[in-house]
């Protein structure tokens, strides 16, 4: 992902673009400052040390989807059956899947040329809500529960979609409430029947309760 310094190095040119260029669209302040002020030669490293940046957040995310698909969905499926599999494979193979599926989903969405830097937003857009109520429930010390997290996947997911295809331009700010709120649905509306209330993890011993 970004560095810490690199962000901050950023956000304070982007805030100094915009008092200095406030008709020029927020997205775009930090190549417009880029064109306008760096002499030729430094316009290419400049642009140069963006996309390297923007590369490896695009490839972190693509090494996670693909080990995460192979460690922790493949591989304990087939060691349920005791057949052993190749993870190396199956992760190649989820991280080219993954990343032919985000240009499409782009595609889909954007309706215009799919950069690396679109990938990332979209990335950043969703993860926030597809991991924030299982996330808070793992620190309140509710019980995992894998139907729960696949259910409330399945949910952000839609909703998401959703939003992107049929909120104008105007109100796209909202697909991020709404696909949080989805995540929350989803999540309890499995959890709570599932375990007749809030199943909790003692942490001591290693035993779980009803609230």
């Amino acid at each position: 992902a970004f560095d810490p310094a690199l962000r901050m190095v950023l956000m304070f040119i982007a805030f100094a673009g915009i008092a200095l260029y406030p008709t020029v669209q927020p997205k775009n302040i930090v190549t417009h400052i880029i064109q306008e002020l760096l002499p030729v030669g430094l316009k290419g490293l400049a642009f140069a040390g963006i996309f390297g940046a923007v590369m490896t957040t695009a490839d972190s995310y693509l090494h996670a989807a693909g080990v995460t698909f192979a460690r922790d969905i493949i591989k304990p499926f087939y060691d349920s059956k005791k057949v052993n599999i190749n993870e190396l494979l199956w992760a190649r193979w989820a991280t080219l899947i993954t990343g032919v599926g985000a240009i499409v989903t782009i595609s889909i969405v954007r309706s215009q040329t799919i950069t690396s830097l679109d990938l990332v937003f979209v990335a950043l857009e969703i993860i926030g809500p597809l991991l924030m109520f299982p996330l808070i429930s793992g620190i309140l010390g509710l019980k995992p529960d894998q139907k729960s997290f696949y259910v409330a996947v399945a949910f952000t997911l839609t909703a998401f979609g959703l939003c992107k295809l049929l909120l104008p331009e105007t109100q796209g700010h909202l697909s991020l409430l709404i696909s949080t709120l989805a995540n929350g649905v989803g999540f309890f509306g499995m959890h709570v029947p599932q375990h007749g209330g809030f199943a909790v993890v003692r942490r001591d011993p290693a035993t779980t309760r009803t609230a």
